[in-house]
């Protein structure tokens, strides 16, 4: 909605890749108040010259007021809405605010500097309508840029990471010395429409596919599918009580340990017990009817405590690491951060139950100012942090 597709102060080479604007939700929301005023002050207007005889100097500046002002609240309020946008190009993401004739606020990090990328669902409301804030946190000057309201966030965070993987993929690596001077060996020989020529006693000619022998075919350039930043997902009823898929190769996927899942239903399972044991021996229709209500209600409850622990995944993927907490139907907290960010693994097991189970806490601490990962619960923790170590060494290997 209003995609903005260039700025003032753009760099050379510098492409707008998307931009970013609170939902229109949010704006019905925002502009809610002032247009009932607009409406109550509308049927004032029109029925007040009946009721009470008013002059007309009067009766104008009246309806001005009565007009005016919720007209001018919606103005205020819309401008507050359209000069508050992100704008994300292939080199740097900038953060625009403006309130006319107030001030004007422009923040902006180069993507290279980003550190972690966290989307939340502050309610059940937003939860349900897909309408989330989105924080990045750079190691910039900028720290913490924040955009709330935004309409499907987890696609607006995949877009971000899409773009720094992109920026980040390793470089190729300058060939030697030799290769250039074979190169320029090869650059001086017959065309392939000459006759081959005799080296060593063996033919040295054009290849069936029209190349030098020992050279290599010219890499592929890549296409416009394999550039293009990923569509948006189609949301549906499955994403409002479990989290959405994570993008990347070779995920490896944690939850809590089920000593977690077990101290959160065994309340409700021995409750569970109770009412079907009364609903047994009680004979009053009545009552066995209200009986069999708290008894689905309390299924419905220790499914709802199920699908929460589902929902706490800790994901380690081929570049970075992904947090996620929902809460089925009422909140949803994701946290990414690339697998370069990391800084040191730690786990540790905090008491005797901890031990004996074999389960504990991984704290990942990175650059980013928001503060450490914790994976936490996890079965086997050693065996995290060693996974984790892994992918890490991968990745910088990968970019030196």
């Amino acid at each position: 909605m209003l995609e903005i597709r260039d700025f003032s102060d753009r760099h050379e080479g510098e492409q707008v890749e998307f931009s970013v604007r609170s939902s229109a939700l949010y704006l019905a929301w925002q502009l809610l108040l002032p247009f009932l005023l607009l409406v109550l002050g509308f049927v004032v207007a029109v029925v007040l010259p009946g009721l009470v005889t008013l002059g007309a100097g009067v009766t104008v500046l009246i309806t001005l007021f009565l007009l005016g002002l919720p007209l001018l609240w919606l103005a205020w309020r819309f401008s507050l809405w359209y000069y508050d946008y992100f704008i994300i190009t292939n080199l740097r993401i900038l953060d625009f605010e403006r309130r006319p004739f107030l001030y004007e606020k422009r923040n902006e990090a180069m993507l290279n500097r980003i550190q972690d990328v966290r989307v939340a669902f502050p309610n059940s409301l937003t939860t349900i309508l897909n309408i989330g804030h989105v924080y990045v946190q750079t190691a910039g000057m900028a720290g913490q840029l924040s955009f709330r309201y935004a309409s499907r966030p987890n696609s607006v965070q995949a877009r971000l990471l899409h773009l720094l993987a992109q920026g980040q993929s390793p470089k190729p690596r300058p060939e030697p010395l030799s290769q250039p001077v074979m190169a320029m060996g090869r650059s001086v020989r017959p065309s392939p429409l000459s006759q081959p020529v005799m080296a060593m006693g063996r033919s040295v000619g054009p290849s069936p596919l029209g190349t030098s022998t020992g050279g290599s075919a010219p890499a592929p350039e890549k296409t416009d599918e394999q550039t293009k930043l990923p569509q948006p997902r189609k949301r549906t009823v499955h994403d409002l009580f479990f989290f959405s898929p994570v993008a990347g190769t070779e995920q490896k996927t944690w939850r809590k340990h089920w000593w977690v899942l077990f101290k959160s239903v065994v309340l409700p399972i021995l409750f569970a017990v109770l009412l079907f044991g009364l609903f047994v021996l009680v004979s009053n229709s009545t009552a066995r009817l209200i009986i069999a209500m708290l008894f689905l209600g309390n299924l419905l409850y220790l499914g709802w405590r199920v699908i929460d622990w589902y929902n706490d995944v800790y994901i380690l993927t081929d570049d970075r690491i992904v947090d996620i907490e929902k809460v089925p139907l009422v909140s949803e907290d994701r946290r990414e951060a690339r697998l370069a960010m990391i800084q040191d693994v730690n786990y540790v097991q905090p008491n005797l139950t901890a031990r004996i189970l074999g389960f504990g806490d991984v704290i990942i601490e990175t650059a980013a100012k928001t503060g450490a990962f914790t994976f936490s619960s996890v079965p086997n923790p050693r065996e995290v942090q060693k996974e984790i170590f892994a992918r890490w060494e991968g990745t910088r290997q990968s970019k030196s």
